[in-house]
């Protein structure tokens, strides 16, 4: 089986959650768009992912789209970027798969992940066990943290296989990042555009059907900015781990 070829891959960003948590922070953008270290967050997640070799992109849009829509209209570099936006709350699920009914040809692979959360690590891992599992139907990243209270818990098999997947329970655990890696012909059993949950709908539905998605373990630092509190620490977190690892030369 050919390795992943990461310029044929487009990643799929979402970007159209309301930010209920930091409504009165944010009151005229949404949380992706929270400035860091002079950028918007969701910069941040696409010059990641750039460095790690993605070169077209798709954002999700929802609540306040129109100011995503309007920062990205210009290009980044050389990176292709455009936006798909909702016009009713899809869930995560619904908001990639209404991405993926507007894209003509489509990739042998998709990266889909969140536009206000970003786990800092070598996506190499990823990208190679994905071609190495030939059953697998795409891979979940997942990183240990002190506390799971605020994420989703990921149960994994002794073959690295997703067993099961516990919303919010407190204590050290290993967490979905939110970010992750489908074959097409998964994405295409997913069926129409519709309000639709990765984590509440596809993924238990893929444990109870067989479907095998396998869970990649990183190190890698994480950060979710969903709260205020958390929001507070994103410029160290871009300083300390993401800024040494990339310049925009390097990125674009």
């Amino acid at each position: 089986m050919s390795p992943v070829t990461r310029e044929t891959i487009i990643a799929v960003i979402l970007a159209g959650g309301y930010g209920v948590r930091l409504r009165e922070v944010l009151p005229d953008r949404p949380k992706p768009m929270a400035l860091v270290e002079g950028r918007p967050f969701l910069e941040w997640v696409i010059l990641y992912l750039a460095a790690q070799g993605i070169r077209r992109f798709i954002l999700a849009t929802g609540y306040l789209g129109e100011v995503v829509e309007s920062h990205f209209s210009q290009r980044i570099g050389t990176l292709e970027i455009s936006c798909v936006r909702e016009r009713t709350p899809l869930d995560t699920a619904g908001g990639f798969l209404n991405c993926v009914a507007a894209t003509a040809p489509r990739p042998p692979w998709w990266i889909v992940c969140n536009g206000d959360s970003l786990t800092v690590a070598d996506l190499g891992g990823l990208f190679s066990l994905a071609t190495a599992t030939a059953d697998a139907a795409g891979a979940i990243l997942g990183v240990e943290v002190a506390d799971t209270g605020r994420y989703g818990r990921l149960t994994v098999s002794a073959s690295g296989a997703l067993e099961g997947f516990v919303e919010k329970r407190s204590g050290r655990g290993l967490i979905n990042t939110g970010f992750y890696l489908f074959r097409d012909r998964f994405v295409r059993s997913l069926g129409r555009v519709r309000r639709l949950s990765f984590e509440r709908e596809v993924f238990p539905a893929a444990v109870r059907d067989g479907t095998r998605l396998q869970v990649v373990v990183t190190r890698g630092a994480f950060l979710d900015i969903g709260t205020p509190d958390a929001l507070a620490q994103a410029q160290n977190f871009i300083v300390t781990f993401l800024c040494p690892l990339l310049s925009d030369e390097q990125a674009l």
